[in-house]
C-alpha cells in the first residue's frame, strides 16, 4: 500500500475502532497530519483549527486500531493521548512528552505474533566452538576461525 492509501484510508475507516492498523498505516497517517498542520498553522491558522478537529476521530480510530495490533487493550491509545493533553496543558510538562514518547513506543510494537509460526532455537554444540576459538594471550582479543594471526596485537596464533 502505498502512503497515500493508507491517509485515505485511515480517513475512510474513521469511525471503525475495531480491528487492526500496520504501523506503515499508522506512521504515514502520523507524517501527513504533522505537515499539514504545520503548513496551516504558518499560512491559514483557521483553517488548522478545521482540520485538527476534522482529523482528531480518524486520529483515534486508527490509533486504537495500531494499539490493538500490537496487543495493548481497547481503548489505552485514547486514554493516553487525553492523559497527554491533560499534562501538557498544566505545568507537568514532561509527563506530557512522556507520555507521547510512550504512545510513539507503542504503536512501533510489531503486531502479535502466532506461537505456533515460531520455530524453536536449537543452541550450538558448546564443544565445536570451544575447539576452533581461542583468545590471544597478550592482548585477549578473541581468534576467530580461519584467523592466523590476532586482529588486535598482530601477534601469530
Amino acid at each position: 500500500m502505498k502512503v497515500f492509501d493508507h491517509i485515505a484510508n485511515a480517513y475512510r475507516n474513521y469511525a471503525r475502532f475495531s480491528g487492526t492498523a500496520t504501523r506503515a498505516e499508522y506512521w504515514s497517517f502520523q507524517l501527513y497530519f504533522i505537515v499539514v498542520f504545520v503548513l496551516l498553522v504558518t499560512l491559514i491558522p483557521l483553517l488548522c483549527i478545521l482540520f485538527a478537529v476534522g482529523s482528531l476521530v480518524p486520529m483515534f480510530a486508527l490509533g486504537n486500531r495500531r494499539f490493538a495490533s500490537a496487543g495493548m487493550p481497547k481503548g489505552l491509545y485514547p486514554g493516553l493521548v487525553v492523559l497527554g493533553l491533560i499534562l501538557s496543558g498544566s505545568n507537568e510538562r514532561l509527563y506530557g512528552t512522556v507520555l507521547e514518547i510512550a504512545i510513539a513506543v507503542i504503536a512501533s510494537l510489531p503486531a502479535k505474533v502466532d506461537a505456533s509460526t515460531i520455530t524453536t532455537y536449537t543452541p550450538i554444540d558448546d564443544s565445536a566452538v570451544s575447539n576452533t576459538s581461542q583468545y590471544c594471550s597478550a592482548c585477549g582479543k578473541i581468534r576467530l576461525p580461519g584467523q592466523s594471526v590476532c586482529q588486535g596485537c598482530g601477534q601469530a596464533f
